[in-house]
């Protein structure tokens, strides 16, 4: 299964901005979030970069914290999830909207709405978060 997902929010002035794709399928063990990217990362002001194999570990960081909320509405099934692009603007995307792109892929890919509170709250947890905060959508 694929999904992938745009999350763009205006507040204050502020533009939050992430693009990420994922590949699932069923696990054997319990789940799994692996990262598979392989872009080219920063290469021009202004440009979206894609996240490279190594490095942007924030931003990874923030794709883990919006899968495992993801995941944390689904029944209990083991799946892989493969996070395989990354796309943002340094000055525009933190690991907070990462997250919430990442939520909103995994659940396109398994065509499962969420509840309007679980988007809310995915929402709120980026408009709220400072640029390099890892964020916490489970709180």
């Amino acid at each position: 299964m694929f999904g992938e997902a745009k999350f763009v929010k205006f507040s204050g002035g502020l533009m939050h901005f992430a693009e990420v794709a994922v590949c699932i399928e069923k696990s054997d063990t319990s789940s799994i979030i692996k990262f598979d990217c392989s872009g080219k990362g920063f290469y021009s002001q202004g440009h979206v970069e894609d996240a490279t194999a190594e490095g942007y570990d924030d931003w990874k960081a923030g794709g883990k914290a919006g899968a495992l909320f993801a995941l944390s509405f689904l029944p209990a099934s083991h799946l892989r999830v493969v996070v395989t692009r990354i796309s943002g603007l340094t000055s525009d995307t933190t690991p907070a909207a990462v997250g919430a792109a990442t939520a909103l892929a995994i659940w396109n890919a398994l065509k499962f709405v969420p509840t309007t509170e679980a988007v809310s709250r995915l929402e709120t947890v980026v408009l709220q978060s400072s640029i390099d905060d890892v964020p916490n959508f489970s709180a």
